[in-house]
C-alpha cells in the first residue's frame, strides 16, 4: 500500500473518531484533507514539470495514439496536467491509489453530509465504503489468487495421475499439460497449460525453462513443487517416472486430508449458522416488537436487506474455499427452469387474487414453487451419479487384479460387465462398451451418455491413457481406488456431523415464531391491563404497544424470519451437498417458516 494510502485511512479513522464527538467537525476535517491533497499533488506536478524541463533535450520519438475514452480518471488527470499531444511522456497525472482516494472523499463528506440533513444513521453505514474502495484492488488479486490455486489443486492429483501414466510411455510433463488442454476434463489446469505455452513462446521455445520460471511465480504451492522437482529431477537425469508415482500418492494422501479437515470445519460452520440464523435473529425480532415506537426500522432495513445477505454470501464463500471440490456436475434442465418461473408467477399470482395472502405469504409460496421442482430433479440427478461412484472403487479393484494377471485392460472393463455392479453403474458398462465398438473413447462415451460424475469420467479418461500407453501398475488403480472410498467416506461423515444442525436450522422459523407469538401476546396483555393507582395510566406508560407500531413491527420481525430461512436453507445446502443447486433444504426452510407464520403469527 502506497504512503497516500496509509495517510488517508489514518485521517479517515480520526474523521470518524472525531464524528462521534462533533458531525461538524468532520466534516470540516474531511474537507481539509480534501484540499490538502489536491495542493500537495498540483506542487508534486509543478516539481516534476521544472525537473523535465532541466533535463537536456533529447531526440523523441513521437507515437500517435488513439484518442481515450472519456472517464472520471481521464477528466482529473487532464485538470493537473496541461494536454500532451500524443506525445508519450512520462506519467505525471494521477495514480491508481491517489484515484481510489479521490472516489473514496466524496462517499464519507455524502454520508456525513447525509447524515446531518436527515439525521437518519442507515446514512453512517456507507464509510466504511471508503476504506473498500482502497482495498478493493489488493483484495481483489487475493480473491482471484485463490480460487486459482484452490482450482488447481482440486485437479492436481489426477492430473499428475495422468502425467505419471504417460510417463511410462516416455512422455513428458509438457505432453500431459497439453493433453488436458486438448481434453478441456481438467478446466483449471487447461487454463494453466495455456499460460505454459505463452512462456515458451517468450522463453523461445524451451518447455523447462517456462515451466522452472512459471513455477516460480504461481500462487499453488503444490504446483509449483511438482513442476520444480519435476524440471530439478529431468536436468539431473533422475527417475521422473518414479517421481511422479510418488507424487500422485501424495496428492491423494493431501486430498484426503482436505476432506478431513473439512469435516471438522463443518461443526465450526454449524455452531456459527446457529448463531446468525437462530439466536441474533431471534433478539432483534423480540427487541423490535418490544420497542416498536422508539426503534428505528430503517436500521432493521439495513440487517435484513444488507446484512443478512452479506453474511450468507460470506458463510458461502468461506465453505466454498474450504470444501474440496464436488464431484457432480450438475446443471439445471433448460426445461425445468422455465417451468419454476411460470409456476412461481402462477401461484404468487394465485395467492394474492385468490386467496388473499399476503405479500410476505406469497413470496414464500413462489419461493417454494421454484425449489421444488429444482430439487426433485437435482436429488434425481445426484442420486444417479452416486450410485456410479459407490461402485467405481470395486471395478477398479478388479481391473488391478487382471493387470496382475496380464489381461489387457479394456479385455478387463469388457470382463467386468458381467460382475454384478447396481443398476445404474452396470447399464453405464454396458452403454461404455457399446459406444467405443462405434470408434469413440472411454471418456468420450461418458460424455455422450451424459455421465454427471466428474469423477467417474476422470477415471475413464486415465483408463484411455492407460490404454494407449500400456502403463500403471496395479498400485495405480489401489491409489484412485482408495481415494474414491475416501471420499464417499467423507461425504457422509459431512451429513452426519451436520444433522444436528440441519434438523435446528429447519426449527429456526418454528423457534422464531413461537418466541414472537409468546412476545407479542406479552406487548398487547401489558396494553390492556386496567387503570389503576395515581398518574399515567398504562397505555400511556407502554406507548410502545400501540396497534400502528405493533403492525410494522410484525412486518418486520415476518421477513427477518423468512430472511434467516432463506439463508439456512442456502447454507445447509452448499456445506452438505457443495452446490446452491441443491434446494432441498431451502424447500425444507421456507415450508415450516409458512407453516410457522400461519399457525402462530
Amino acid at each position: 500500500m502506497r504512503r497516500a494510502s496509509k495517510i488517508f485511512i489514518a485521517f479517515f479513522a480520526i474523521s470518524l473518531s472525531t464524528f462521534l464527538l462533533s458531525p461538524l467537525l468532520s466534516l470540516m476535517l474531511s474537507a481539509s484533507l480534501l484540499l490538502a491533497m489536491l495542493l500537495y499533488l498540483r506542487r508534486k506536478g509543478k516539481r516534476s514539470k521544472r525537473m523535465g524541463e532541466a533535463e537536456p533535450k533529447q531526440l523523441k520519438i513521437v507515437i500517435e495514439l488513439p484518442k481515450p475514452p472519456w472517464s472520471i480518471r481521464n477528466f482529473f488527470r487532464a485538470l493537473l496536467r496541461p494536454e500532451s499531444k500524443g506525445l508519450v511522456d512520462t506519467r505525471k497525472g494521477l495514480s491508481r491509489e491517489v484515484f481510489r482516494i479521490f472516489l473514496s472523499t466524496p462517499i464519507v463528506l455524502a454520508s456525513i453530509t447525509a447524515f446531518l440533513l436527515t439525521s437518519n444513521t442507515s446514512w453512517l453505514f456507507l464509510t466504511p465504503l471508503s476504506i473498500i474502495v482502497l482495498l478493493a484492488p489488493a483484495l481483489h488479486k487475493k480473491v482471484l489468487d485463490s480460487i486459482r490455486r484452490q482450482n488447481v489443486e482440486n485437479e492436481l492429483p489426477f492430473f499428475s495421475l495422468l502425467a505419471s501414466v504417460l510417463s511410462h510411455a516416455g512422455h513428458t510433463l509438457v505432453k500431459a499439460f497439453s493433453v488436458a488442454a486438448e481434453a478441456k476434463i481438467f478446466p483449471a489446469i487447461s487454463t494453466e497449460a495455456l499460460h505454459l505455452k505463452k512462456e515458451a513462446l517468450f522463453t523461445g521455445g524451451d518447455s523447462i525453462t517456462a515451466m522452472n520460471s512459471y513455477a516460480q511465480r504461481h500462487p499453488s504451492k503444490l504446483l509449483s513443487s511438482l513442476i520444480l522437482g519435476y524440471t530439478s529431477l529431468l536436468r539431473s537425469g533422475g527417475d521422473v517416472v518414479k517421481y511422479l508415482e510418488e507424487r500422485t500418492k501424495e496428492l491423494l494422501a493431501l486430498l484426503k486430508d482436505r476432506w478431513n479437515s473439512f469435516v471438522n470445519y463443518v461443526n465450526i460452520i454449524g455452531e456459527a449458522m446457529l448463531g446468525l440464523f437462530l439466536i441474533a435473529p431471534l433478539m432483534l425480532s423480540m427487541t423490535i416488537l418490544v420497542f416498536a415506537g422508539e426503534v428505528d426500522f430503517a436500521l432493521y432495513e439495513l440487517i435484513i436487506f444488507g446484512l443478512i445477505p452479506l453474511l450468507t454470501l460470506l458463510a458461502i464463500y468461506l465453505i466454498h474455499v474450504a470444501r474440496p471440490q464436488e464431484g457432480l456436475e450438475y446443471v439445471p434442465s433448460k426445461k425445468v427452469v422455465p417451468l419454476s418461473l411460470a409456476l412461481a408467477v402462477a401461484l404468487a399470482y394465485a395467492s394474492i387474487s385468490l386467496f388473499k395472502a399476503s405479500l410476505l405469504r406469497a413470496l414464500i409460496v413462489s419461493l417454494m414453487s421454484i425449489a421444488s421442482p429444482l430439487s426433485l430433479h437435482y436429488e434425481r440427478e445426484r442420486r444417479k451419479a452416486f450410485e456410479v461412484e459407490r461402485e467405481l472403487p470395486r471395478f477398479l479393484r478388479y481391473l488391478g487384479e487382471h493387470k496382475k494377471l496380464g489381461l489387457p485392460l479394456l479385455a478387463a472393463i469388457e470382463k467386468s460387465s458381467n460382475e454384478k455392479y447396481n443398476k445404474q453403474f452396470s447399464s453405464l458398462i454396458k452403454g461404455v462398451l457399446a459406444k467405443t465398438k462405434l470408434g469413440l473413447s472411454l471418456y468420450q462415451s461418458t460424455v455422450v451418455l451424459k455421465v454427471l460424475s466428474k469423477l467417474c469420467k476422470l477415471v475413464f479418461f486415465v483408463l484411455d491413457h492407460l490404454i494407449a500407453t500400456g502403463g500403471g501398475s496395479p498400485a495405480t488403480f489401489e491409489a484412485m481406488a482408495s481415494y474414491i472410498d475416501e471420499y464417499n467416506v467423507q461425504r457422509s461423515r459431512i451429513k452426519k456431523s451436520l444433522y444436528l444442525y440441519s434438523i435446528l436450522g429447519y426449527a429456526t422459523p418454528i423457534i422464531l415464531a413461537m418466541c414472537l407469538s409468546l412476545t407479542l401476546s406479552f406487548v398487547k396483555g401489558i396494553d390492556e391491563l386496567p387503570y389503576v393507582g395515581v398518574g399515567e395510566s398504562p397505555s400511556a406508560l407502554t406507548s410502545t404497544a400501540s396497534l400502528k407500531g405493533l403492525d410494522r413491527a410484525l412486518f418486520y420481525s415476518e421477513l427477518m424470519i423468512i430472511a434467516s430461512s432463506i439463508s439456512t436453507g442456502l447454507v445447509l445446502g452448499k456445506a452438505i451437498d457443495g452446490t446452491l443447486f441443491s434446494t432441498k433444504h431451502l424447500l425444507i426452510c421456507i415450508t415450516v417458516a409458512l407453516i410457522s407464520l400461519n399457525l402462530f403469527l
